[in-house]
């Protein structure tokens, strides 16, 4: 993923809930204004740090990756595309829940921004993960794997509500979508910022404002989801 930090920015920049030990990136800029000295970034798994490397700047767009090849128990730390730095592992397996990652941590100065997350289920060659830090942003936007598939006017849903207020984006409403286990489709109304989120929906063509844009949860079959709605 591509990450845009701000000075004294401190946090997890990607970790994965639900799960011990919470495997997670951190880093940190505190004090890096003109330096990289302290820019620091970290793949933890519970309480170890497992691999680091000063790659980041304020201010600058750094493509981050992470690599884990169970069968060599290898873990490899990447910055726009090129190694930085590999560690052993004792363990040869690592579990992501993927409806339950989240980018930066309640309390936490996330302070930045953060574009293109890519999850794969191999690891990737060098080759590969230029590719991926090339791939234009236009392609990921209209992915069909993304995460959300925007449904073209004048179709829409109706459905049950389990969640309605105002977010101060649509990244923040997608993410409230994703932390819940029964979230399966979300409003947003371009207006007032309204995130609307429902568990059951029905697809049919709406004759509503404009204002208003309609997004499917996409599943990922290769992970079981127990449906608690």
């Amino acid at each position: 993923m591509y990450i845009y930090p701000h000075t004294s920015a401190d946090d997890w920049l990607l970790s994965t809930v639900l799960h011990d030990p919470v495997p997670r990136i951190s880093f940190n800029l505190a004090g890096t204004i003109g330096h990289s000295f302290n820019s620091r970034v970290e793949f933890i798994h519970g309480t170890n740090v497992l691999v680091k490397g000063h790659i980041l700047s304020p201010f600058k767009w750094t493509f981050v990756a992470v690599t884990f090849d169970g069968s060599r128990r290898k873990i490899t730390l990447w910055s726009d595309g090129e190694i930085v730095s590999v560690k052993s592992t004792t363990f040869n397996s690592l579990r992501l829940y993927l409806k339950r990652l989240r980018i930066g941590n309640e309390g936490g100065k996330f302070i930045g921004k953060a574009a293109m997350l890519q999850v794969y289920e191999r690891v990737l060659d060098e080759s590969e993960m230029k590719a991926a830090r090339d791939m234009p942003f236009q392609k990921w936007k209209d992915d069909s794997n993304a995460a959300f598939t925007k449904l073209k006017p004048p179709t829409g849903f109706t459905g049950t509500e389990i969640y309605n207020s105002a977010k101060s984006s649509k990244v923040c409403c997608a993410w409230k979508c994703l932390e819940q286990t029964c979230c399966n489709a979300l409003t947003l109304h371009r207006k007032n910022n309204r995130c609307v989120l429902f568990s059951k929906y029905n697809v049919t063509n709406m004759s509503v404002s404009s204002d208003v844009d309609y997004y499917l949860k996409k599943s990922h079959q290769f992970y079981d989801i127990v449906n608690y709605c």
